[in-house]
């Protein structure tokens, strides 16, 4: 390759000398393509000069006229490519580019030959790169479509294809319109010779051109038109199919769509029908499709149970036709389809029952009104009509049309949701069959019930779903099984309120999610979803571990010292690494604040960690170090005593607006605010005292929300910094005009809505104290905030807000 290279740089006519291969019969067929390929895929054309590409034109021309096919091609990729370069690059002007284009067309005509044919190939490919503008104005674009559709009458079906595909591709490109009857006549004229690749063109002009304005153009070849479109939506050619499908979809954004679909209703369901039942329905349920789906899968990947699904393009197609047909006529549809889906839910052949149910999906969104009347009796009588059901995709669609209807059907019978529906769902949820379709529609549809009714479930149902979750961990293995698993755990946790009466059964789930935890690696799947069900214990039921906590603290550890390690070797960090450090913190801080005297048993491990992460400036990351170095705050007052100058500065550093998202900001101020409640206010942090303050104002100043938990924090530092140096926050607010009262304010909002205020209180009398003017100009807040004294306040701040009371009244 390397010697073809250097021989191309020296030999100036070489193209021309490519050119002459390709359009000699003295040479072998595979020869001549070669050189073809050479010189289009090596050659710019403005690299050719001009002298050069005169006979190069001369060769591609002739050329383009030959017998073979292979050579035409060939020659047709040649020139548009050519072309395509050349149109494509705005930077250059080459007359040679025009002057090929301009001799291409004064060479056509509408008679048949292999010129022609070769013409007509390279047409379609300058409409296929959409690189046509530069030559051709909108009359001419026109003149040529009536070039092309005189092709239509020539008996050889190429011309008639080429011709066609080109027009298509004109009006796909949004350069041509048409409305003339006399073509749609010879186009369904074409139709009837027996071509697959012309007839999809036929079907594709259809498609594309279908809109209000071709519907009120062709009103009297409308019925014709629709008349084909459904004869050829159950063509055998897939293709073609989905093209006549993909038609139907867009039927919907017609204005006259009811109306001209009426008539045909009937006619065209059954078409559908059809060629969903001629469909291989069951692929899901085979078990080679499993490994299929779990092959290459990262945990990110998937958001919902339409991305698992492994079904064909038809069938796809299929479900938003008659998604569309059901918005267009609803319940009309649905009488049209009532006795043909219960005719084959009741068949006892599966491919139609199959087929039935899915349909019965599909519309149930927008034939809602008229299926929910009758839905115990639909339950009752089409889908749980036999005892057992076991055909997988079946169990895997009344799942998906439960978790549509769950409302519905415990309004109207929870006797019949609690002893058929429930433990419907629970057996699918735990199916053993190895069909992860199932498990993922039907955790999908008990995730969906646990978030909007988890109130209608009683003990024991409870009970019940906590087994099914023990039961499914040993059953489940691959990604998309244990995603589904972790986060139906997490709904039902986050969405119950209190903790099972049983706690045994809970115990041993944690026991497991404790144990997967404990035998995780750092490139495990599910590492991941373990952290976050883990959190959400912790956090939502107080839960405590036990015994188990600081194994858990130490693998929390463990994971977020790897995954550093590996940060620091290759200079860079993935979000899923991100996620495993921020929610390994996370976890330690929820146990730590729960049982804080295990800090002692993990004190230095916790220390190092602590330290080494706050040179990892990702915003997950600084959010989670300042939370637990918050936390810790709260309940020792001596555990960062030797290390307090570093950490105060990063906690300042994270208080840059304009660095630092207001999550990590707010989780700074929460930490430093600890810090100075809980005796960590010393010589060292003094050292600190301006530029805290200063930063804290410059927040209140720029910030605007009121209500935010930002503000309330910082409002709230501001109060803690008054009680060590009253006078210099005075000073503060004086330096900053229209901060008094913005402060007062976020302070009135955070004492209404949070019980322990006491040291705000502590704050506000100190400043008081140096000077009550201020606080004298806003009466109406001070007022309020005084009504809200806590109980527990000392009595010399009882005497200070009494002397601001009665200084009040004498003005």
């Amino acid at each position: 390759m390397e010697k073809l290279e250097i021989f191309i740089l020296k030999f100036k006519k070489f193209p021309i000398y490519l050119s002459k291969i390709l359009n000699s019969n003295n040479y072998n067929l595979n020869t001549r393509i070669l050189a073809g390929i050479t010189l289009k895929n090596k050659y710019k054309i403005e690299e050719i000069k001009e002298e050069n590409f005169k006979q190069i034109q001369e060769n591609l021309l002739q050329s383009l006229s030959s017998e073979n096919n292979q050579i035409r091609r060939t020659t047709s990729n040649i020139i548009s490519t050519f072309i395509r370069n050349y149109a494509f690059d705005l930077k250059k002007k080459d007359d040679k580019v025009e002057f090929l284009f301009n001799s291409l067309f004064s060479q056509f005509d509408s008679f048949p030959s292999s010129k022609n044919l070769g013409i007509l190939q390279t047409i379609l490919n300058i409409c296929q790169d959409n690189c046509y503008h530069q030559f051709w104005n909108q009359n001419q674009i026109e003149f040529l479509s009536q070039k092309l559709s005189s092709f239509f009458q020539n008996d050889d079906i190429l011309y008639s294809f080429y011709a066609l595909s080109s027009i298509n591709q004109l009006i796909f490109n949004g350069d041509l319109i048409i409305n003339d009857s006399g073509f749609i006549i010879e186009l369904l004229k074409l139709s009837q010779k027996n071509d697959i690749s012309l007839l999809n063109q036929v079907c594709w002009f259809f498609q594309i051109c279908l809109n209000d304005n071709f519907v009120k153009s062709q009103e009297k070849q409308m019925n014709q038109i629709i008349e084909f479109m459904i004869e050829n939506t159950v063509n055998e050619s897939d293709q073609i199919s989905i093209i006549c499908l993909e038609y139907w979809t867009i039927f919907f954004n017609i204005t006259k769509a009811k109306e001209l679909l009426d008539p045909y209703l009937p006619k065209l369901v059954r078409a559908i029908l059809f060629k969903l039942e001629n469909q291989n329905l069951n692929e899901n349920s085979n078990e080679n499709s499993n490994e299929m789906m779990i092959e290459n899968q990262d945990i990110f990947s998937y958001q919902n149970i339409d991305d698992f699904e492994m079904e064909s393009i038809p069938r796809q197609t299929a479900q938003l036709a008659l998604d569309s047909l059901s918005r267009i006529f609803g319940k009309a549809l649905f009488l049209h389809l009532e006795d043909l889906l219960s005719e084959r839910i009741l068949s006892g052949n599966i491919k139609y029952q199959e087929v039935a149910l899915f349909v019965f999906g599909i519309i149930s969104e927008n034939c809602k009104e008229c299926i929910s009347s009758d839905l115990i009796y639909i339950l009752k009588n089409y889908f749980f009509q036999q005892t057992t059901i076991q055909n997988p995709f079946i169990k895997k669609t009344i799942c998906w049309i439960i978790e549509k209807y769950s409302d519905l059907i415990i309004d109207q019978s929870k006797d019949f949701f609690d002893s058929v529906i429930f433990p419907f769902i629970l057996d699918c949820c735990a199916d053993n069959s190895n069909q992860i379709a199932i498990h993922i529609a039907s955790h999908s549809t008990l995730i969906s019930i646990i978030n909007f009714l988890i109130a209608i479930f009683n003990v024991k149902q409870k009970e019940q779903i906590i087994q099914m979750f023990i039961k499914c961990f040993g059953i489940y293995s691959n990604v998309p099984e244990m995603l589904v698993l972790y986060d139906s755990i997490n709904g039902f946790i986050e969405n119950t309120l209190d903790l099972i009466s049983e706690k045994n059964e809970f115990s041993k789930l944690v026991q497991i999610i404790y144990t997967n935890f404990i035998n995780s690696n750092l490139d495990n799947f599910d590492l991941q979803l373990i952290l976050e069900t883990l959190n959400t214990i912790s956090r939502h039921f107080k839960y405590d571990f036990e015994s188990l906590s600081i194994s858990i603290i130490q693998k929390c550890i463990f994971i977020i010292e790897g995954i550093s390690e590996n940060i620091k070797q290759k200079k860079t960090e993935s979000i899923q690494e991100n996620y495993l450090v921020s929610f390994s913190f996370e976890l330690i801080s929820e146990i730590l604040e729960h049982n804080p005297m295990l800090i002692y048993e993990v004190l230095e491990e916790v220390k190092k960690t602590i330290y080494n992460s706050l040179k990892i400036k990702q915003t997950d990351i600084l959010q989670s170090v300042s939370q637990i170095i918050g936390n810790i705050a709260t309940f020792s007052s001596d555990f960062f005593i030797d290390q307090l100058e570093q950490i105060v500065s990063f906690l300042i550093t994270n208080l840059n607006l304009e660095t630092t998202l207001d999550s990590v900001c707010n989780n700074s101020i929460w930490a430093l605010n600890n810090f100075l409640v809980n005796g960590y206010y010393s010589q060292k942090t003094n050292l600190f005292f301006d530029l805290i303050s200063e930063n804290f104002f410059r927040i209140l100043v720029s910030k605007d929300e009121i209500e935010s938990l930002l503000l309330k924090n910082c409002s709230k530092g501001i109060a803690i910094l008054g009680i060590f140096q009253p006078q210099k926050i005075l000073e503060f607010f004086n330096q900053k005009n229209g901060t008094f009262s913005k402060w007062l304010i976020c302070l009135n909002n955070l004492i209404e809505n949070e019980e322990n205020n006491l040291i705000i209180y502590q704050g506000i009398s100190k400043i008081i104290e140096i000077e009550m003017k201020p606080f004298l100009k806003e009466k109406e807040l001070m007022e309020k905030i005084i009504e809200n004294l806590p109980e527990n306040i000392e009595e010399k701040m009882i005497l200070i807000f009494e002397e601001f009371i009665n200084k009040i009244n004498q003005n």
